[in-house]
């Protein structure tokens, strides 16, 4: 072989490695850019949800109890996760590549029930617990891969009232819901809110 063709080979190979190396490592920027995107998405959105929660515990809950009997319950304004399931819910009829979930062992809303991946998240924040405890991965959901934020919930005391003992529960809502699911909580307890994007 000559040395151009030597000369040739050689150039057209460097450069062939070179142009693969280099697109690997776009490649990789740009992935990873994408996922902590993804991720500031997930996490911006569990902000929302405990936001909306956190006003109806704070202001709606309180302001509603002036209007309704002694020991009533009216979910659509007192349960701050009905309320932010429903808003959610709309949501994600105009945004379906989103996962929005509060998951839970026992849930009062079947909906809620935690799946397998999210029972190793509830364990591992029970394991490691703190008050505001984040955990963030790739899970997969019907074939699909989801970008997904999930920050841990301790039940506090007072919501005791509406998933600790349901003797002590308003009397409307084991009413409506019976006196197994979203009871038997105590202080502690732990759920979680999960937001996953595609």
């Amino acid at each position: 072989m000559s040395l151009n063709k030597k000369l040739l080979l050689y150039t057209v190979t460097s450069l062939t490695i070179l142009i693969l190396v280099l697109g690997f490592l776009s490649y990789q920027e740009v992935r990873q850019n994408v996922e902590e995107e993804a991720y500031r998405i997930c996490e911006r959105l569990v902000a929302e949800v405990e936001a909306s929660r956190s006003y109806v515990r704070e202001v709606l809950r309180p302001k509603t109890a002036n209007f309704v009997k002694s020991g009533e319950f009216v979910p659509e304004m007192m349960s701050a996760s009905f309320v932010a399931r429903s808003i959610f819910e709309r949501f994600l009829k105009l945004y379906p590549d989103y996962h929005i979930k509060f998951a839970s062992f026992n849930p009062r809303n079947p909906i809620n029930k935690a799946d397998k991946v999210e029972i190793e998240i509830l364990n591992y924040f029970e394991q490691e617990f703190e008050l505001d405890h984040k955990w963030e991965g790739i899970v997969s959901r019907k074939d699909q891969e989801y970008f997904t934020v999930a920050r841990s919930f301790p039940l506090k005391k007072a919501c005791l009232r509406c998933h600790g003992d349901p003797n002590d529960a308003p009397k409307s809502l084991v009413e409506k819901y019976g006196n197994v699911n979203g009871f038997g909580m105590k202080v502690g307890d732990i759920t979680m809110y999960s937001v996953g994007t595609t």
